[in-house]
């Protein structure tokens, strides 16, 4: 896409993910999701997202990466993705490296996890891109709960995901709130903090290919 998704080829690997407490007690209180549900040329995905209606539809794999046309009110633009849902741009002009992502697999309650990540204009020496997406973050997850949850789509059993995105050596934080269902992803986002750019989305309908 080319607007930053707080819903990333690239340079070298700015951080390392870090992964801990796969204990067999956290595993036992909820399913365990070993990758993202894979998508089918056609799936399409509707979603209120900051007051705009986006439309995502599956496009097909280019490369490692897997692509969606994605519909805003400021017009159509190609989104791509890794394999586990990372992204690898955003709709405006911004490239990730290596990747942005909420999420680490697997996914199961207690799961929580740390990784790196630079955010970068897309194009080099752009002066029309604010100084703050040009930094290094530092993001701190983990799946709090297993429970349900509903949104303009339906009703869904889903992860709950907090986790705290903040630049390096900044005071400045957000707080995501990101629920996540089995079969099809994504379904509701909520972030907050002292960054000042915060995003909020839900499912609001959705149509799987066969």
């Amino acid at each position: 896409m080319r607007k930053v998704i707080c819903l990333p080829v690239l340079a070298a690997l700015v951080g390392t993910i870090v992964i801990a407490d796969n204990s067999s007690n956290a595993q036992d209180q909820s399913p365990r999701l070993n990758a993202p549900p894979t998508p089918h040329v056609g799936d399409t995905f509707t979603y209120n997202w900051d007051g705009d209606t986006v439309v995502f539809t599956y496009t097909g794999p280019s490369y490692s990466e897997y692509c969606y046309s994605a519909k805003t009110s400021n017009g159509t633009f190609n989104v791509c993705r890794t394999a586990y849902g990372n992204v690898l741009g955003g709709w405006v002009p911004r490239a990730f490296n290596p990747w942005f992502g909420y999420i680490v697999f697997p996914l199961f309650v207690g799961q929580h996890w740390s990784f790196s990540y630079r955010g970068d204009p897309e194009y080099p020496g752009d002066t029309n891109v604010p100084a703050h997406i040009t930094s290094n973050y530092e993001v701190e997850g983990q799946v709090t709960s297993y429970e349900k949850i509903t949104v303009p789509a339906g009703t869904f059993d889903a992860f709950k995901i907090e986790e705290m995105d903040q630049p390096w050596g900044d005071f400045k934080y957000k707080t995501c709130y990101i629920y996540y269902a089995l079969k099809i992803g994504f379904i509701k986002f909520d972030s907050t903090g002292t960054m000042g750019i915060f995003h909020h989305y839900q499912l609001t309908t959705y149509s799987q290919a066969k």
